[in-house]
C-alpha cells in the first residue's frame, strides 16, 4: 500500500470515503476496529433484516460529512481546528459499550461520552478530545439538532432498513451551514431541507427507533440483566466474563470496554440460557429463540395499566416480566439561526412547521407484559 495516498473506502451513501494517511493507523488501531462488532441499531434487524450496519460503518460516513463540511468552511475556521472537527468526527462513537445506548441503560454509572474523550485523549488528540466535551465554538458541528451525526445515521439507518424516511439533502444543508458567535447558522436558501430533517426524525424514531419490536427486545435483554444483578446481591453465583462481571462490580476499565462487542455479550446470555435459575433461564430463552413479550401501544388501545399489572403479578415476576415505557423525543435540541442580512433569526420564528413541531409534545407511551395477558 502506498502510504502517501489516501485511503479510499467504498460506501453506499457516498460512493467513495477518502481517510487521509495520518488518520489510517486509527482506523486500523484496536479500539476503532472493535466498532465493527457492534451493531448501530441494536435490535432493530429484528424488524428490518438488513440492518446489521455498525457504529464503525457510521463513524466513517460521520468523518466523511465533517471533511466536506470543514472544507466548506476553509475561509472560516482555521486548519487546526478543522483537522481536530474530523477527528473528533471519526472517534465520537469510540466508547459504545456493547449494543450502544443500551448499555449505558443496563449499567448507568458508565457513560460513553466521558470514556471517549478519555480514549481520544491518550491517543494524543487533546483538540478533538476538547470538542467533544463541549468546550469549543465548533460543538454544535458534531453535536446539536443539525450535525454530521444525525445526518449521516439518519441517512444510513434509513437506507440499511429500507425506509424512506430518513433520506435528507446532506450535501445542501452542508454547503449551506455555519457557526457564527457559538451558534449553528443556514442559509434561507436552507429552510426547507432543514424542516425535512426534522419531519424525517420524527418518523425514523415512529418507525425504527421506537418500533414495538425494538421496545420489546431491549426490555428483555435489561430483564436479563437485572435479574443477574439481584441474583449476584443474592449470593448466587452467575459465571461470566470477567469483562462483563467488572461493570456488575463497578470496577471497570477501559481494557474491559475495549474486550466487548456484542457478540461476546450474546454468547454471555447463551450460556445463562443454562443457569438453574428459571427466571434468568427464561428471559434468556425468550431473547434467543425470539419468545416475544406482548407490547401495547396506549396511545393506539385502550390499556387500564394498574389491572393489568395485577393481572400480571399473579402469574409474573413483574421486576421481570412487566415494563411502562414512555420514551420522549426531543427533535430541538440546540437552536439553528438562520442568517438574514439584517442579523441572526432563530429558526423556529421564521419556519411556521418547526415553530409548530416545538410546541408539540413527542412522547410515545407502551406497555410490555406476557404474551396473552391482555384480554
Amino acid at each position: 500500500m502506498n502510504k502517501q495516498r489516501p485511503l479510499t473506502i467504498k460506501d453506499p451513501l457516498y460512493q467513495q470515503i477518502e481517510i487521509p494517511r495520518e488518520l489510517q493507523e486509527i482506523i486500523d488501531s484496536k479500539p476503532f476496529q472493535r466498532l465493527r462488532y457492534i451493531k448501530q441499531l441494536s435490535f432493530s434487524d429484528f424488524t428490518y433484516p438488513n440492518a446489521n450496519h455498525t457504529r464503525f460503518s457510521h463513524s466513517l460516513g460521520a468523518f466523511h460529512l465533517m471533511k466536506k463540511l470543514t472544507d466548506n468552511l476553509e475561509e472560516e475556521i482555521d486548519k487546526e481546528n478543522r483537522e481536530a472537527l474530523c477527528q473528533a468526527a471519526l472517534l465520537h462513537d469510540i466508547a459504545h459499550g456493547p449494543f450502544s445506548h443500551l448499555w449505558e441503560r443496563v449499567f448507568p454509572h458508565f457513560d460513553h461520552e466521558e470514556n471517549a474523550q478519555a480514549i481520544i485523549k491518550g491517543m494524543g488528540f487533546e483538540r478533538a478530545a476538547q470538542i467533544l466535551r463541549g468546550d469549543s465554538n465548533y460543538y454544535p458541528l458534531i453535536s446539536s439538532t443539525l450535525d454530521v451525526d444525525k445526518m449521516d445515521y439518519m441517512t444510513r439507518d434509513s437506507y440499511f432498513c429500507g425506509v424512506n424516511y430518513g433520506f435528507v439533502e446532506v450535501d445542501y444543508i452542508l454547503k449551506r451551514m455555519s457557526i457564527k458567535d457559538n451558534k449553528l447558522v443556514i442559509k434561507p436558501s436552507a429552510i426547507s431541507s432543514v424542516e425535512d430533517v426534522i419531519t424525517q426524525r420524527i418518523n425514523l424514531f415512529k418507525t425504527v427507533y421506537y418500533h414495538k419490536i425494538n421496545i420489546e427486545r431491549d426490555a428483555i435483554f435489561i430483564g436479563i440483566f437485572e435479574r443477574v444483578k439481584d441474583l449476584l446481591e443474592e449470593g448466587s453465583k452467575v459465571p461470566m466474563n470477567k469483562h462483563i462481571k467488572s461493570f456488575f462490580t463497578k470496577k471497570n476499565t477501559m481494557w474491559d470496554l475495549l474486550e466487548l462487542t456484542d457478540f461476546k455479550v450474546l454468547a454471555q446470555i447463551q450460556r445463562w440460557q443454562s443457569h438453574r435459575d428459571s427466571i434468568l433461564k427464561d428471559l434468556c430463552h425468550r431473547f434467543l429463540e425470539r419468545k416475544c413479550l406482548d407490547v401495547v401501544n396506549v396511545e393506539h388501545k385502550q390499556v387500564n395499566v394498574l389491572e393489568l399489572k395485577k393481572q400480571v403479578e399473579e402469574s409474573y415476576d413483574t421486576r421481570y416480566y412487566f415494563r411502562e415505557i414512555k420514551s420522549k423525543i426531543k427533535l430541538l435540541q440546540t437552536p439553528i439561526y438562520v442568517e438574514y442580512e439584517d442579523g441572526l433569526k432563530l429558526l423556529e420564528e421564521v419556519s411556521p412547521l418547526i415553530k409548530f413541531y416545538a410546541s408539540q409534545k413527542w412522547e410515545l407511551h407502551h406497555v410490555i407484559f406476557p404474551d396473552g395477558m391482555l384480554k
